[in-house]
């Protein structure tokens, strides 16, 4: 059975991933670095997007194009900050964003997998073999939160 859990302590977020009973994977993020969980508030037809709250009742605005799934009012999201606007304007976020690793970025939503050109091609390529079967399909936030 594969799992994913995100899990926030003070102002750090973690991310882990569970297979078979066993943790495989563990992220930890700064809130500085821009990866949040937000609630879906309402649908704003004419910014095309979604208006989305985070913890500390900040507000921002989840452009439509930028969505993978589908989602609706109440529904609570893995975001990733793309744009910090001014104070008048809401900033802008994401479910598109990557998460960087030493030699891997790990898309959470995506399942396409990214190595840096920096490691030799004989090594990329098996470790790509090793990401493939490891890496789990991600669940539902909902699903996460839950187990």
């Amino acid at each position: 059975m594969e799992k994913c859990f995100v899990q926030v302590e003070e102002e750090v977020l973690y991310l882990g991933f569970i297979k078979e009973k066993k943790l495989v994977g563990l992220s930890r993020l700064l809130e500085k670095e821009g990866i949040f969980i937000g609630k879906v508030e309402r649908k704003m037809p004419n910014y095309n997007g979604y208006i989305v709250q985070l913890e500390g009742g900040q507000k921002g605005l989840l452009d439509q194009r930028n969505i993978i799934g589908e989602i609706k009012s109440g529904d609570e999201v893995l975001l990733g900050l793309y744009k910090k606007t001014d104070d008048d304007k809401l900033d802008k976020y994401t479910m598109n964003f990557g998460i960087p690793g030493k030699f891997i970025v790990y898309y959470p939503f995506s399942k396409k997998i990214y190595l840096s050109k920096r490691i030799p091609r004989y090594k990329r390529e098996v470790l790509l073999e090793t990401a493939k079967k490891i890496i789990l399909v991600p669940l539902s936030l909902e699903q996460k939160l839950a187990k």
